[in-house]
């Protein structure tokens, strides 16, 4: 993407919103769902002072979660900035691929942290798991999903774009506006992320429980 940058032609439209939603969307993503995933299993053996603390199953999830989404705002922070000065979107571009990034992050996050817990492994020996494969391989496909979901309502946006080269009559006239997509994705995110946040609350509350049995 650097090196595309530098050369300074001009860079296809089509080509333009690929590398701005990659720039601004997948390295957030990633960092979020990572992170979710290990959160819990990366305590190892040393779980035991999590079981011996006071702390509940809503300050632990709330801890974890947080500290995830601030590493993956920063994350996007720094691609966004890079995306910005490499390829000089629109100032529409940038707010909606921000805003679309901030709801990546928050609504895999919750999901990667809900199947984190759910399929935490604590064996460090010998080497660290942090999550069983099983689960990993779980919390791919739900984030996979959920990202599709997420980004559905930019499809009519892009395919209208696409189209456009080939029928003018297409041209200025998208199938549902940017800001538009923006607002129905939003409010996907916030369902998603609600409804898997309650889950992964209940589901440290069945790992303190099974702590203490």
């Amino acid at each position: 993407m650097q090196s595309l940058s530098q050369t300074g032609a001009a860079i296809p439209y089509e080509l333009s919103l690929y590398l701005i939603a990659v720039t601004f969307l997948l390295p957030a993503s990633v960092m979020s769902m990572s992170l979710g995933n290990f959160m819990i299993g990366e305590e190892g053996q040393a779980v035991w002072r999590v079981y011996a603390s006071p702390i509940s199953a809503k300050s632990l999830v709330k801890s974890k979660y947080s500290f995830m989404i601030l590493f993956a705002l920063i994350v996007l922070a720094i691609t966004g900035t890079f995306g910005t000065l490499a390829f000089h979107p629109s100032l529409r571009a940038i707010i909606v691929a921000s805003f679309e990034a901030v709801f990546l992050v928050f609504a895999l996050g919750a999901i990667s942290l809900l199947n984190g817990i759910k399929g935490a492994d604590f064996t460090e020996t010998p080497r660290a798991r942090m999550i069983r494969q099983s689960w990993a391989w779980t919390n791919i496909g739900a984030c996979t999903l959920a990202g599709v979901a997420l980004l559905a309502p930019f499809f009519p946006y892009v395919l209208s774009s696409m189209l456009s080269s080939f029928l003018p009559d297409l041209a200025g006239r998208p199938l549902l506006d940017p800001y538009q997509a923006l607002i129905i994705s939003g409010v996907i995110a916030v369902v998603l992320t609600v409804i898997f946040y309650r889950m992964a609350v209940k589901n440290a509350k069945d790992l303190l429980a099974k702590a203490e049995t």
